[in-house]
């Protein structure tokens, strides 16, 4: 199986913490881990690009 970029498990994480919170009602959490996951992500991949 080939290894998916960390890019993109970044943001699985991300969006998996976010349903969690959404399941608790916890929306401005859920807003927050979406936004950073988002920017994490974009981290990652940019430094991807550069190595």
């Amino acid at each position: 199986m080939e290894e998916l970029p960390h890019y993109y498990t970044v943001l699985f994480q991300a969006v998996e913490q976010a349903i969690d919170a959404l399941d608790e009602k916890n929306y401005g959490l859920a807003k927050q881990l979406l936004i950073h996951g988002q920017q994490d992500a974009e981290e990652a991949f940019l430094a991807a690009e550069e190595s």
